[in-house]
């Protein structure tokens, strides 16, 4: 089940990272960036507190606070605020450039939902015989790969916030046509 998943998700990556003018015919290194075993060590190894719906810099580029994650079901009450609005992109990530790529396709590889309509990080926060199997057929450690992988949806940090910010709340109100 997530094995299949897992197969297609790398597939389609390659394919986009292939599609992009800089990348163009570099099959060679697509083939190793989105190698299965390597894929996924080198997901566990660089994965950080990293994805955000509400960054502080979003409002203010000197605001040092922490960054949220956050997902509500949308609510039409007339409010204009981000889970009321029908995004392509519901998340950023932020932080260290360098592994910014590797974390995002972390994050939606294993919010991908499987067939029985949970999530590849679900079977993993349950420790469902699925996850460890997938895991561990790729030659890792299952306890070693959820506990890094638990960093890209936790921040062990301190919450922070700061007085640059502010929140804003404007009605928008339906008007019909004349």
């Amino acid at each position: 089940m997530i094995e299949e998943k897992y197969e297609n998700f790398l597939l389609n990556q390659k394919r986009e990272w292939l599609n992009k003018s800089s990348n163009k015919g570099k099959f060679s290194e697509a083939d190793e960036r989105y190698h299965p075993e390597l894929w996924l060590v080198k997901a566990i190894k660089n994965a950080r507190y990293a994805v955000t719906t509400h960054s502080s810099t979003f409002t203010h580029p000197d605001a040092k606070s922490t960054p949220i994650l956050f997902f509500k079901e949308p609510c039409n009450n007339g409010y204009l605020i981000s889970n009321n609005v029908n995004l392509s992109q519901v998340f950023d990530v932020f932080g260290n450039a360098a592994t910014d790529t590797i974390v995002k396709e972390t994050y939606l590889f294993l919010t991908s939902k499987l067939a029985d309509g949970r999530t590849i990080w679900q079977q993993f926060e349950e420790e469902t015989d699925t996850a460890k199997v997938f895991v561990q057929n790729l030659n890792q450690d299952f306890d070693q790969a959820y506990c890094n992988l638990n960093k890209i949806f936790v921040n062990k940090n301190e919450t922070k916030t700061t007085g640059l910010l502010g929140r804003v709340k404007l009605e928008v109100r339906h008007k019909p046509p004349n």
